[in-house]
Parts: structure tokens; sequence; C-alpha cells
């Protein structure tokens, strides 16, 4: 299932990717060597793939429940790659889809640090990091 953050900017405009490529600068910076980002223009997205494959923390200590229906597709001997998405429009949405913790952990700071750099407001990430809500809610 995919999970959207939503970066709104109201009085102020969306970082431009296609214009200045502030946006994509930062996010080259962001990811360092842990990631490479690349822009599709026909989506207006950034694609940012991040090293390794999906992983899920009960992955060996559990033969049931969720955890368990999280990594059936890599059982199936279809390691599947990490990334994030970042459409870029009226406002931001950092996306992820089914990805594992490490990938969602990613994904909600790179939200908390475009609110820091560039300003708007963000929905609370699900982590219940109450300094990332209180971010998100400033």
């Amino acid at each position: 299932m995919a999970h959207d953050r939503f970066i709104y900017f109201n009085d102020r405009p969306v970082p431009d990717a296609r214009k200045d490529y502030e946006l994509w600068t930062f996010l080259e910076d962001f990811m360092g060597e842990a990631g490479t980002v690349v822009w599709n223009w026909d989506q207006s997205r950034f694609y940012i793939s991040l090293d390794g494959n999906v992983s899920h923390p009960a992955r060996r200590i559990t033969e049931h429940g969720k955890a368990r229906q999280l990594f059936i597709g890599e059982e199936r001997g279809k390691p599947r790659g990490r990334w994030i998405e970042v459409f870029v429009g009226d406002h931001i949405d950092v996306i992820t889809r089914d990805m594992d913790p490490l990938t969602s952990a990613v994904a909600d700071g790179l939200v908390l640090s475009i609110v820091e750099t560039f300003g708007g407001t963000c929905d609370p990430p699900e982590t219940g990091d109450t300094d990332a809500a209180r971010l998100c809610n400033e």
C-alpha cells in the first residue's frame, strides 16, 4: 500500500524542480551516497533509488501475522529494491509504495528536512515522533 506524505506551501511557491534545480540539488545532498536521484519529466516527479532491497525486521522471528505477509514476495525469489517518489505539483507528495520501515523512515526524514529548508506544512508522520509532529504542525 502506498503512503503519501504531503507538504503544502500555502502562501509560498512550491520549490520548482525544473526552473533552478534547487529541489533536485537538495534531494541529492540529502541522500548523499545512500541513493540516486532521477527526475522524470513526463510524470513531474523524482525517483530516489536507495541501496539494497526491501527488508523486514520480523522476517526471521515470526511465522505468522502481518510481518509474514510483508515479505512474502521476496520468498518467491523476487527481491524488491527500495525507492521513494517525490511528486512536485501545487504541493509536494513524498510517496513510498509498500516499502519497509527503513525506507519509510528515510521518507519521513526527507519530509521534515524539506519543511525545515523550504518552509510549508506537512501531515505528521505515522511514526508517532512528537518532535516531527510538532514541526509538521508549525
